[in-house]
């Protein structure tokens, strides 16, 4: 058994070794002609970032309210100081409503503990891009995409509600500071321009007096359109 492991040992050394021993030849050429089928051409990333200031707008929605339907305009700008990293700032500002199970419980008896709206949110972050890459639209058009996570801190400005006997609900304002993470895709459109969706994710202490106490999570999901200004002009 030891023989035949050897023998398989050197077959698997030897035959790497014969095929360089043997006649070399280009791999451009193939019987004389060359051969340019294995050529991979590299074009120059076609948004590039370096030194650029990003102005995202966009819309966002909460996504794991229960009773509460967040909606919130939001801007972010951010700095590329590099291709892969960036400090962001955020600020979104928030309009909320009532779902259909809020109303439904403000017309019973029951005297509900609602939780935490929002109504600002400010933050700053630190971006990591590290993932560049393209699909086809269509088999027509080449889309360059980055994908990018950020970390930070920020602050909330909340509303801790709850539903009163009468149907009204009581309200106490409190700020609160957030951990907060993202995740987003930049789909470059031109040269200065892309389409942008992330996710955000807050979360934060609620008010040590309130009926409901703890932590809280707030995730947001956001799309819209980003701008790039200053940097060096690229191409295809």
């Amino acid at each position: 058994m030891f023989k035949l492991f050897l023998f398989f040992i050197l077959i698997f050394v030897l035959a790497p070794l014969s095929s360089f021993a043997s006649s070399k030849k280009h791999w451009l050429h193939v019987d004389g002609e060359k051969n340019f089928s294995n050529i991979i051409v590299i074009s120059k990333k076609f948004l590039r970032k370096t030194n650029k200031l990003e102005v995202f707008t966009y819309g966002a929605a909460s996504i794991n309210n229960a009773f509460y339907l967040d909606i919130a305009p939001g801007i972010d700008l951010t700095y590329y100081f590099k291709e892969k990293y960036a400090i962001s700032f955020s600020y979104l500002h928030f309009f909320n409503s009532k779902k259909k199970i809020t109303k439904q419980l403000d017309e019973t008896e029951i005297n509900g503990k609602i939780g935490s709206v929002p109504r600002q949110f400010i933050g700053a972050y630190f971006h990591w891009s590290p993932i560049y890459g393209k699909f086809a639209l269509l088999n027509k058009k080449l889309i360059p995409f980055d994908l990018y996570f950020a970390l930070g801190l920020g602050q909330f400005s909340a509303e801790y509600r709850e539903s009163k006997d009468n149907g009204s609900d009581k309200i106490s304002p409190f700020k609160a500071i957030a951990f907060s993470g993202q995740m987003g895709q930049q789909f470059a459109w031109s040269s200065n321009t892309a389409i942008h969706w992330k996710i955000l994710w807050n979360f934060f202490q609620l008010p040590k007096n309130s009926t409901v106490s703890g932590y809280t999570n707030n995730i947001l999901f956001g799309m819209g359109v980003s701008w790039f200004l200053g940097g060096e002009k690229t191409s295809r």
